[in-house]
Formats: C-alpha cells, structure tokens, sequence
C-alpha cells in the first residue's frame, strides 16, 4: 500500500478520534491501520500539509508520544498545541468530501 493510501486510512482514524475529544498515541495509531510505529511519521507529515493546504486545522496535533504526551514533531507543527488541538475537536471534519489517496501528497 502507498504511503497516500495509508495516509487517508489515518486520516480516517483521526478525525474520529476528533470527533470523540480524544488524543492517540503512535503506537494507537500504528495498531489500528496495521503498520510499523516507525513509518506512522510519514502519513501523519502527508495529513499535516494536506490539512494545511485546505486550511483546516492540523490534525496530526492527536497524535503524541506516550512519554511526553505531546506531538512527536510539535516544534515543526508551529502552532500552539493546545490552541489547535481544540480547533480540531470543534471543526466538523465529517462534513467534508471524503478524502482521496491522490489529495495526500
């Protein structure tokens, strides 16, 4: 599978965890679409630009790292973690089209 197929499969997993107020962990994430913990760093960097070239908020903020409970890249990210986390949970992601593996590039 492509690293965009599998970004949309992410994808999917976090904005129902968005919807639900909820953050996951790296190895949450790897568990349910079935991939190395190492490779969930990838998808999660195709979401962040996709999520940024529409102009919705950053996704990927859900997803932290068990020891420090904060974003594996939060630095990259160049938001306020809080600020965002709290502008995905209130953006209605199921009102969009659903997502194609050719829109995470």
């Amino acid at each position: 599978m492509k690293v965009q197929e599998r970004a949309v499969q992410v994808y999917q997993v976090l904005i129902a965890a968005a919807h639900e107020r909820q953050t996951l962990t790296y190895d949450m994430v790897a568990e349910k679409v079935g991939v190395h913990r190492a490779g969930v760093g990838y998808f999660l960097e195709a979401i962040t630009q996709y999520c940024r070239k529409n102009g919705y908020p950053i996704l990927p903020v859900l997803v932290v790292q068990k020891e420090s409970g904060r974003p594996g890249a939060w630095r990259k990210l160049q938001c306020n973690i809080n600020r965002e986390r709290e502008r995905v949970y209130a953006f209605e992601w199921y009102r969009l089209p659903p997502v194609k593996a050719e829109n995470m590039k």
